[in-house]
């Protein structure tokens, strides 16, 4: 998907790579891409920055990332995401 300006940054929990989809759960298409992504140590899951429409971008969205043709759910997360000590 092309980073239009109709799209805005959000974070997700969830295992994640760059260029992984994000998808509605259900929809029949993909609404934004995953641009970062990594496991978190401090909150002990993965974790990733993508970009989807604004309509879709609120806290606790749930999402879906498909990984190798198999979709697992994401939810939308307040940034920066770590545990602070």
């Amino acid at each position: 998907l092309d980073m239009l300006p109709d799209r805005s940054a959000q974070a997700v929990l969830n295992e994640v790579k760059h260029g992984y989809s994000i998808w509605i759960p259900g929809g029949s298409s993909a609404v934004g891409q995953v641009v970062s992504g990594t496991q978190s140590p401090s909150l002990g899951c993965g974790i990733g920055m993508g970009y989807v429409p604004p309509a879709i971008s609120a806290l606790g969205t749930a999402l879906e990332i498909e990984v190798r043709g198999r979709k697992w759910p994401a939810t939308v997360v307040k940034k920066p995401i770590y545990l602070r000590a």
